[in-house]
């Protein structure tokens, strides 16, 4: 069974990653929740690092998109 911190973990990402375009990582995590009591430990804990990987994966493509949105501003004001 995943532990109780995982399962709120999953429940606190999951709105907000759908609100920002990161419908993988909110379907991800919906299915963790979802499947948090019917799962052993081993399948939890892949769905967990899988969720965790595209976490990284969203937050390279806001990083990358936030500094290329700031050297398109310093461009127009030239």
């Amino acid at each position: 069974m995943v532990s109780e911190q995982n399962y709120k973990a999953a429940h606190a990402l999951r709105s907000p990653s759908v609100s920002i375009g990161a419908a993988r990582l909110g379907m991800m995590c919906q299915s963790l929740e979802i499947s948090a009591d019917n799962q052993l430990w081993a399948e939890l804990s892949q769905m967990i690092n899988q969720i965790e990987s595209e976490y990284r994966n969203v937050v390279k493509f806001i990083t990358a998109y936030v500094s290329w949105g700031s050297k398109k501003e310093g461009e127009s004001t030239r």
